[in-house]
């Protein structure tokens, strides 16, 4: 037992901290999993008994809660075999010099009264602590406040960045695509290419497992160490998706978080760099759902030579060595070289979808894929984080 005089505290006795080998009855705030340390046997084992099959998938609604109840069972395997941390303290925000010059003064006088017992001290005392707790108080709402009002500022300029393209510029078009779409979109589509499990693990087993959490609040680590059983689920929900074209709603929603861009000023919302993440198991599905396409761009020789972008073992430094060879050799004849360079901002979120539609039948695409791209493309929702509000 270790006996402390607190004088510092506000009170009109001399205060003792008597620190005993009691536990502390205070609540801490809840700690979360170390994914460093799970028990993966423990994981599957728990997993394993958790996963049950659906035989009727075969509407938006089945669907929907299959994967929900898929990433239910996940959450309480991880649970039942991770280890929990301590989560670190959030940064105290630093005292303003006049709040601390307040303090000092207030410890000092608090101090002589403690010696003197003059009353006048005493009223000073308690006015100052009054003060102070205040102006403390003050500063924290003013600070979640700016928070809050940053965070709508945040909100409603991605609202804005990422508005789909609605207005026409020339009607006629416009008309033109949406009849040939909705003709297009009332025929049967075609049967489907499925996956199998053989496609998934080794979709899963391509996944980084440095990505931060999406949604759903598991790593891509998790997925790694699926048992049979629930790959298998993935390959029955997988394959629902592609035969109802309906991508799950669970997975159309992220969670973004907005970065300052180095050397901005942190006022203005354009000055962060927003960044989605997506439900992990939603982004595995689009690796299968990717391997279709590329399957019938290359099939139908749909993209030039020159194109580097989202093609495997092709990446920018190839790109500038051909558009280096290409200015010396020009060079070396005496000729000139013209180069254009456009950066497409937002092209993602701002893509005129029923144009983007309307283009892939005119490509021969299959329809299952196009038919799964539109349920891919609309209906999507993202909530905004910025520093511990959301």
């Amino acid at each position: 037992m270790y006996l402390t005089s607190c004088s510092a505290l506000s009170s009109d006795h001399l205060l003792v901290l008597i620190d005993t080998a009691c536990h502390s009855s205070f609540q801490h705030p809840s700690d979360r999993p170390d994914f460093r340390r799970t028990d993966w046997v423990i994981f599957q084992t728990h997993l394993q008994g958790q996963i049950t099959f659906d035989p009727e998938l075969h509407n938006r609604m089945a669907i929907d809660t299959c994967v929900e109840n898929f990433s239910g069972a996940v959450l309480k395997a991880l649970a039942a075999s991770t280890h929990k941390c301590r989560p670190r303290d959030d940064p105290l925000l630093p005292i303003p010099a006049g709040i601390q010059d307040m303090i000092c003064l207030k410890n000092g006088l608090r101090r002589r009264w403690q010696v003197t017992s003059e009353p006048a001290l005493k009223t000073e005392v308690n006015r100052l602590q009054r003060s102070v707790t205040r102006r403390l108080n003050e500063r924290r709402n003013d600070q979640w406040s700016a928070t809050l009002e940053t965070l709508e500022t945040l909100a409603d300029s991605l609202q804005t960045q990422f508005r789909p393209v609605t207005d026409p510029s020339v009607p006629e078009i416009i008309e033109m695509v949406d009849v040939a779409l909705r003709s297009y979109f009332l025929t049967p589509a075609s049967e489907p290419n499925l996956t199998n499990p053989d496609e998934v693990q080794e979709a899963v087993r391509c996944l980084k497992v440095s990505k931060a959490l999406g949604p759903n609040s598991f790593p891509n680590r998790t997925l790694k160490y699926l048992a049979q059983r629930a790959v298998s689920l993935l390959v029955q929900i997988f394959n629902a998706v592609f035969l109802t074209h309906h991508f799950s709603t669970v997975w159309k929603h992220a969670r973004v978080i907005s970065v300052l861009k180095p050397g901005n000023d942190p006022a203005p919302p354009s000055s962060y760099r927003p960044i989605s993440f997506l439900d992990t198991i939603g982004k595995l599905f689009e690796k299968t759902l990717l391997a279709r396409i590329l399957h019938e761009v290359s099939e139908r020789g749909l993209m030039r030579d020159e194109r580097f972008g989202f093609r495997p073992r092709l990446s920018t430094s190839l790109q500038l060595s051909r558009l280096v060879e290409r200015i010396t050799r020009n060079f070396g004849e005496k000729r000139l070289t013209g180069a254009i360079f456009l950066d497409v901002a937002k092209a993602f979120d701002t893509v005129w979808i029923d144009g983007l539609l309307y283009k892939l039948p005119l490509l021969n695409f299959p329809p299952y894929i196009v038919h799964t791209i539109s349920s891919y493309l609309r209906g999507r929702t993202f909530e905004a984080s910025f520093q511990t509000a959301t």
